[in-house]
């Protein structure tokens, strides 16, 4: 006899949590096709509100040899939430996931974010054709009673 059917016999009904992921896709606003000193993506329709965390996928843009790749993201009319640098190299073109919580708002609701990319030297490049996107996740709790 397993362990649930013995509880069943004892008169006990079992709850089982299940997490469940929702998530919504942002495509991004930006001019990728020339070569910049800065280039700011901005999700392309407001976010979705109560998220627990947020992604950005983007792919490593053309920069100089030795230069130095940085991203700021921010919200509008709010000082800079987070700052990352790249330090060793990544080949151009290659896929990258920047992983948020929600927790960097710090409670600012916002219908919007950015995330501006910028050089020590050089300019960057984004490649064109490649997509762009932040997901917003969402997790909620579900209860499943067995009898």
């Amino acid at each position: 006899m397993n362990r649930i059917n013995f509880l069943k016999l004892l008169g006990y009904s079992l709850s089982i949590s299940i997490i469940i992921l929702t998530t919504s896709c942002s495509k991004v606003e930006s001019s990728t096709s020339k070569p910049s000193s800065k280039v700011t993506f901005t999700t392309g329709t407001r976010i979705p509100e109560h998220y627990n965390s947020f992604s950005f996928f983007w792919k490593m843009p053309i920069i100089e040899n030795g230069a130095v790749l940085k991203y700021v993201v921010s919200i509008p009319g709010h000082k800079n939430l987070y700052t990352h640098k790249l330090n060793q190299f990544c080949p151009s073109g290659k896929n990258i996931r920047s992983d948020f919580s929600s927790k960097l708002l710090k409670g600012i609701y916002t219908p919007y974010i950015k995330i501006t990319f910028t050089v020590n030297e050089g300019k960057i490049q984004f490649i064109d054709k490649s997509q762009y996107k932040f997901i917003f996740s969402k997790t909620i709790k579900a209860t499943r009673e067995i009898e």
